[in-house]
């Protein structure tokens, strides 16, 4: 009976991703069969390439050009030549990616790729899930950007690769690598707004394989810019109050030999204090004397073992630890007087064996994890305790063949199957396609069907929480190329288009509640276009355009057609970089950054009233680098939305004006 039950609903889940699986699979078959009559003429063997480790002149480029799936890849270098003090200022310089701002330093920054919510976007910190089970979501503003030495953008559904949230791809954060040698970098910046931020960082490299790394920031910001503001049909300049924002983050890295095995281990700590101010409205301020504590603590264990000169073995185990202070003494519909007390725990443990054989490769991967939440605004039928267990399990597989000198096929995919203790299961299979016609070109279609599980706080908060809840299910479909015509030159362009079923979204019960439920489909279809030109060493262009239309097309909803709730269309940024002075010991370099977003609604029903408009910032910086034998020392001026738009990213969330910083940075 359970066998005939089982079987019954993995025919039920195979209906649902047939249609995608055979668009692909004929594509695919017809390129395998292609690819396989013309190997099978030819006796030599093809040596099979991994994507990751291919070593070139420039990464940021070589990387992106030959992926089988879109990917941007944003440097250490461009991090700093954008001044980033957070790692949300630079990732709005990648395709596809709108940041949701609350303004502010201190403000909630969430990422969203591709018109998905926050929360179909997975954030990972050297292959660790960061995203929030209690919420779905992560705070960018938790993590500084002096511990990035990369960011990779994975544009497109990667349930398969990544897990859950991954509707719309994967944010992979990675830290400061090793060295071949001994380091120490500092940073000191001030800016507007009492801003300030002051790091340390340094490296101790004792052998190949043997080394230690920490690095401590301090940052904070009194949050009380002016902003411009209609108060009964008035146009009047006030001050934002309770936006301060204080934040120190702490991380120690070492990686040591054991017999013959490779460990790396990573410590994360973080403790923040900020103001948490509501939207400006008519007359006042909500959340006016709001506050949230939070601390973090992040440890990761990963060990590498060469099982053979064809076979690896990989192994991962991490833990998250969580606790959050939320306090509104003016809040009039929450328990506890106005006070939310949540700890979380996320723990996970993951094996993958990598093989390696000719011109193939496979991939076995299982996963088990843990996750609960203390709080006291729980469900009254939940009591102040929740758990979740997990299971996954998957195979991916790759197919490289050089059909001639100029002409190569990659067939890639796989299968993951996860279970939840809490939140039934899912199945995500993957199937893709990479032909290169020449070397520097490289043509990829791909489909996936991917999953959301609905977080803790869509099942059980208080007053919102629906422990009925499905898992979100989205066919993902991407079709695009990639050109490098010449070196550190990279031209791109895709297409995708995101099916969600059962999406998760907030609907009132009454006019002072709200809660959870799967309230249909959403589709989402777009086009990215984007250019990085490196033509020398002193000159650096990266742009990017984002066409996206999400609309809500549920059958018989009120808002059926309507474009999704702060998803702009258009998107757009670029960022340029010019060395233009260097002689004996001193550098000098300016540049100019631009992002635009387009119109967006705060409704549903996208009112005229509900409309925001489209913005536009202009950033620009100067600096001056001096070099010695052992040390460099720069100095940086910025100035930040130089023609002062007043604008809001959210609805009554107002952002910063005009702003200035000046820092000083030195490495040994």
């Amino acid at each position: 009976m359970f066998l005939k039950k089982s079987f019954k609903n993995l025919l039920k889940k195979s209906r649902q991703v047939l249609p995608g699986f055979f668009v692909c699979a004929n594509l695919v078959f017809f390129l395998f069969i292609l690819s396989f009559l013309k190997a099978a003429s030819q006796t030599k063997d093809t040596v099979f390439t991994t994507k990751s480790v291919i070593v070139t002149a420039d990464k940021t480029t070589d990387k992106a050009a030959s992926s089988l799936v879109p990917i941007t890849i944003i440097s250490q270098e461009e991090l700093e030549q954008t001044g980033a003090w957070q790692i949300s200022d630079a990732l709005s310089f990648a395709p596809g990616i709108f940041i949701k701002n609350y303004g502010g330093l201190g403000g909630l920054k969430t990422v969203s790729l591709r018109g998905t919510t926050a929360s179909q976007t997975a954030i990972l910190l050297n292959g660790v899930r960061l995203n929030s089970t209690q919420n779905g979501q992560f705070d960018l503003s938790a993590l500084p950007s002096s511990l990035v030495e990369e960011i990779e953008v994975t544009r497109g559904g990667a349930s398969m690769l990544y897990g859950g949230n991954a509707v719309g791809g994967a944010v992979n954060i990675l830290t400061n690598s090793f060295k071949n040698e001994s380091f120490f970098k500092t940073n000191l910046q001030y800016g507007s707004f009492k801003s300030s931020l002051i790091s340390a960082n340094g490296g101790w490299q004792i052998s190949d394989s043997l080394g230690v790394s920490a690095l401590g920031e301090y940052s904070q910001s009194a949050g009380d810019y002016p902003f411009h503001s209609n108060q009964f049909g008035e146009n009047v300049v006030l001050k934002r109050e309770n936006g301060d924002f204080k934040n120190l983050s702490g991380l120690i890295t070492g990686k040591f030999p054991f017999k013959s095995w490779q460990f790396a281990a990573q410590t994360l700590a973080r403790k923040t204090e900020r103001g948490t101010p509501g939207a400006v409205v008519q007359g006042r301020v909500e959340s006016a004397n709001a506050r949230l504590d939070e601390n973090d603590v992040l440890f990761s264990l990963n060990s590498f073992k060469d099982i053979s000169e064809n076979a690896s073995l990989d192994v991962l185990l991490s833990s998250k630890f969580n606790n959050l202070n939320y306090r509104d003494p003016d809040a009039m519909f929450s328990g506890n007087n106005g006070e939310s007390l949540f700890k979380s725990r996320d723990l996970t443990a993951r094996t993958s064996s990598k093989i390696f054989f000719k011109n193939w490769l496979a991939d076995v991967f299982a996963e088990g994890g843990f996750a609960d939440l203390r709080g006291d605004n729980l469900q009254p039928g939940v009591g102040e305790y929740v758990k979740r267990a997990t299971v996954s399990t998957g195979l991916r597989g790759e197919h490289e063949i050089e059909i001639d000198s100029l002409l190569k096929v990659t067939l890639h995919g796989g299968l993951r199957f996860d279970y939840f203790s809490d939140a039934g299961n899912a199945f995500s299979p993957l199937l893709g396609a990479a032909i290169s016609p020449f070397k520097n070109l490289t043509f990829r279609t791909q489909w996936s069907y991917n999953f959301r599980p609905p977080s803790f706080t869509e099942m059980y908060y208080l007053n919102y929480g629906n422990s009925l809840l499905k898992p979100e299910k989205s066919h993902s479909f991407n079709l695009g190329a990639a050109w490098q015509p010449v070196l550190k030159t990279l031209l791109e362009a895709e297409f995708f288009l995101i099916r969600t079923n059962d999406q998760i979204a907030g609907v009132p019960k009454n006019p002072v509640q709200w809660s959870a439920k799967n309230i249909g489909l959403v589709i989402t279809r777009g086009v990215e276009v984007s250019v990085l030109l490196k033509p020398f060493d002193e000159f650096s262009l990266r742009g990017n355009y984002t066409f996206q239309k999400a609309t809500d097309e549920s059958p018989e909803s009120y808002s059926k057609g309507k474009q999704v709730v702060y998803t702009p269309q258009h998107l757009a940024s670029a960022v340029m970089n010019y060395g233009f002075f260097k002689s004996g010991s001193f550098k000098s370099s300016a540049g100019m950054q631009a992002q635009f977003s387009g119109e967006r609604y705060s409704l549903p029903d996208n009112s005229v009233e509900s409309r925001l408009p489209e913005f536009i910032t202009l950033d620009a910086h100067f600096v001056q680098e001096i070099l010695f034998k052992n040390f460099s020392l720069k100095l940086r001026a910025e100035a930040l939305n130089i023609f002062d738009a007043q604008y809001a990213v959210i609805r009554n969330y107002p952002m910063p004006g005009r702003s200035f910083r000046l820092g000083v940075s030195g490495e040994l």
